[in-house]
């Protein structure tokens, strides 16, 4: 090690300042680790609750139809008191990144009479005042309060020494100017790095995808490296320290706090999403509506399904069936401009998050993580299409009064979620951050050579 080097160590080791704010972020990863993981068993619980309950049923569903033993309102083996629960798995990234995952229904139960607009209605989310608050997570603490970090370590990177009056004798020591701001930038930069790597690791034997804390991890380095160049070249170009602080304060109050806030409103402007009162009132008018036409709405169903010729044109099950069917499918264009805008608002996202780096970075270390709208998409599409089919499976036997036998009950299909791929965002990123280092450092580069120190 370097002369030059060792007095870089040791000036950071002596400083109580900055072992002391070194200790404050080593227990903040700690507790957004400790966090993720609370969030992580919460969930694998209630997916492991609604699943064994699920199983539970319809184990109690077999022994009723062999005993022919009734406990509800459905007889034994009747095809309308059949349920099936569809649950999302944990997210194979929780731990480092919850995100608004959790304030999402993750479990409903299916029936004959389910239907796209009430699938998740009833089920319960995360607590509200996480909502509230926000959840303080890896994820969020890496890209809000790291830089931070940064910005402490590297403001006086060469500011300070020109302050003092030992600029000429640290370049009599170390050379060029380039290799000792070089020298100087990746001992500090180390101290977060190595933070964030002890975090990545104990997140891996904590249980989360390794594939996916690599990733995340890779993001996390460059974007911390990113924020080390960014405070290099400030403290070259400032002319005492304080200044150098004050600049990238500003940068990061900007680019961490204004620009994602002044993204979120041009997305709100762009794509307004309808007033959910008037979705609201739209359902009650259809759902009324089609109350008074029962009858005709079943005969009309008999009619247009000659398989079913036969069946009883009386019933409440029949009718709640052919009720449901006829209320999805009048307010599908209703939920599906709904569903639109909500996309279009992602895409307005996804564009204008180029201009901010936290923000592009923490929407897609969320998506990689499995904790964004994107799976979670995928999830109500998955549990709508297994309901249809399920509902598909139980009609012949619902119309023609068959009950089921105990067989029957327990070869009913189960929900199972295929995860969607997640990791085409994850190169996009990196090649996002390896360009803005390329340029910071070009620029860094180019200042050192023009500088008079030199």
């Amino acid at each position: 090690m370097s002369s030059v080097a060792r007095l870089e160590v040791a000036q950071l080791t002596r400083s109580g300042l900055i072992r002391s704010v070194l200790a404050v972020f080593v227990l903040l990863t700690a507790f957004a680790l400790w966090v993720g993981v609370q969030e992580q068993q919460r969930w694998t619980s209630s997916f492991t609750t609604a699943r064994a309950e699920a199983e539970r049923l319809n184990a109690r569903e077999q022994e009723n139809v062999r005993l022919q033993r009734q406990e509800s309102f459905n007889p034994p083996g009747a095809p309308a008191g059949q349920f099936m629960d569809a649950s999302l798995p944990p997210a194979p990234g929780v731990i480092v990144a919850v995100g608004d995952a959790m304030q999402r229904p993750v479990s409903a139960s299916i029936n004959s009479n389910t239907r796209a607009d009430t699938l998740f209605k009833n089920t319960e989310t995360g607590s509200a005042l996480s909502a509230a608050l926000g959840t303080l997570d890896l994820t969020w603490v890496t890209i809000v309060l790291f830089p931070l970090l940064v910005i402490a370590l590297t403001h006086d990177l060469l500011a300070s020494e020109r302050d003092a009056a030992r600029l000429g004798l640290l370049r009599a020591q170390a050379g060029s100017l380039g290799q000792l701001i070089a020298r100087r930038l990746a001992i500090r930069a180390c101290l977060p790095l190595l933070i964030i790597t002890a975090g990545a690791v104990a997140a891996g034997f904590l249980g989360a995808n390794i594939g996916v804390i690599a990733s995340w991890w890779l993001v996390v380095c460059l974007y911390l490296v990113l924020w080390s160049v960014v405070g290099a070249l400030v403290s070259v170009r400032a002319s005492t320290a304080q200044s150098s602080a004050a600049i990238l304060l500003l940068l990061w109050l900007g680019f961490v706090v204004l620009l994602p806030a002044l993204v979120t409103l041009t997305v709100e402007r762009m794509a307004p999403v309808p007033s959910r009162l008037s979705q609201v009132i739209t359902m009650r008018e259809v759902q009324l509506g089609l109350q008074q036409r029962t009858s005709e709405l079943l005969d009309r169903y008999l009619t247009d399904h000659p398989e079913l010729s036969g069946a009883s044109r009386s019933g409440f099950a029949r009718s709640s069936f052919v009720a449901h069917r006829e209320t999805e499918a009048q307010l599908a264009p209703v939920m599906a401009r709904y569903t639109q805008v909500r996309r279009e608002q992602g895409a307005w996202a996804a564009a204008l998050s180029w201009i901010s780096p936290p923000m592009l970075l923490y929407l897609s270390l969320t998506h990689v993580a499995g904790t964004d709208g994107t799976r979670h998409e995928t999830f109500v599409n998955q549990a709508n299409e297994f309901a249809a089919r399920w509902r598909e499976q139980l009609r012949d036997r619902l119309f023609l009064d068959r009950m089921l036998s105990p067989e029957e009950v327990a070869s009913l299909p189960r929900f199972t979620f295929e995860e969607p791929r997640s990791f085409g965002r994850v190169g996009v990123a990196i090649a996002y951050l390896i360009v803005l280092i390329g340029a910071a450092a070009i620029w860094l580069s180019r200042t050192l050579r023009d500088s008079q120190l030199r």
